[in-house]
């Protein structure tokens, strides 16, 4: 029998009733983007965000799967701060059709919440008029009302608009760009982390290898509240580039023991700080403490020679031990 309890307004339900609430993801772009939940993608400038949503905008006209996993066919309405012309362009090239909508730069300065939640309201007003099933804020820096984007208050008080319209069934995407140095582990996006803990999906995008290397593969790793989001997904440019497709790995995943030996064997004695910074951006990044434990271990066994008093003006540095330079 179904209770009328409720608290504050939001009915209660037991485990064996959730069954009827329904799945808690209606996925978009299958893993990605769901109905009802805010991703964040986040990526390097000109790492190719804005060609992939480009392709993901074509994809939700056709319902054809996108770098080897589904899309549903739906409306998009995208806000963002480039012009019409760069648009326009792109629907040629990646074929977009009228299922899309554009709001070009409708800031003219930084908004203040009023205006931030003006334009989350009249999007509200749009989804009950024509249906809307993603909207996509690019980039999310220049378009919401956090001036301080260190601050977890205020960046709880700006997303709780895109909330709101997310619980109407409308998927969000927000593009954002990274902090200067890399975070790893999905702490990359710019800000306080208060922003990644508050997403339901959360993607990097990140070069396969290096960036100044001519390769058309992307790697995007992701966290997220549901097991159907891959943890690592790669995705490559046609060579026309008008379309994503699934990449191949073409390589075993590197360990985090030969990420340290490939960087100490280019450039000894460097500390742990100087590894974190080198580390590749194909790899997650090993927090302090677990890069710590390895070269402990490594240590330990005879793998590496540490030098240094251990202290922060003589911190340890790490050679190989076999590099070929007597001490």
């Amino acid at each position: 029998m179904q209770r009328s309890l409720d608290l504050i307004g939001c009915p209660l339900f037991r485990p064996g009733e959730l069954s009827r609430v329904g799945d808690a993801a209606d996925w978009l772009w299958h893993g990605y983007l769901s109905r009802g939940q805010i991703t964040l993608l986040t990526g390097q400038w000109k790492i190719g965000k804005t060609a992939l949503l480009a392709c993901l905008l074509a994809r939700l006209g056709t319902g054809a799967p996108l770098a080897g996993r589904q899309v549903q066919p739906g409306s998009a309405l995208v806000v963002t701060e480039e012009g019409a012309g760069l648009w326009h362009a792109r629907c040629q090239t990646f074929g977009i059709g009228d299922h899309v909508s554009f709001a070009f730069r409708p800031f003219l300065f930084a908004p203040d919440l009023k205006r931030w939640k003006m334009l989350t309201d009249n999007l509200s007003e749009l989804h009950h008029k024509e249906r809307l099933d993603l909207v996509v804020i690019d980039p999310l820096a220049t378009h919401w009302p956090c001036r301080d984007e260190n601050h977890a208050a205020g960046i709880m008080e700006s997303l709780a608009p895109l909330r709101a319209l997310a619980s109407m069934n409308v998927a969000v995407l927000l593009l954002h760009h990274p902090r200067k140095a890399r975070g790893g582990g999905g702490r990359d996006a710019r800000g306080s982390g208060a922003l990644s803990a508050f997403i339901d999906v959360l993607i990097e995008m990140t070069w396969y290898s290096r960036a100044e290397e001519p390769d058309r593969r992307r790697r995007l790793l992701a966290w997220s509240r549901h097991d159907a989001t891959p943890r690592q997904w790669i995705i490559e440019l046609t060579e026309v580039g008008r379309d994503y497709v699934q990449g191949t790995d073409d390589a075993p995943r590197a360990t985090a023991e030969s990420i340290i030996h490939e960087l100490l064997l280019s450039e000894p004695d460097l500390t742990a700080r100087d590894l974190l910074a080198r580390w590749p951006s194909h790899a997650p990044r090993p927090l302090p403490t677990v890069l710590n434990r390895h070269l402990s271990q490594a240590v330990a066994t005879g793998a590496l020679i540490c030098a240094g008093a251990g202290h922060r003006h003589e911190p340890y540095r790490y050679r190989l031990k076999d590099d070929g330079v007597t001490e």
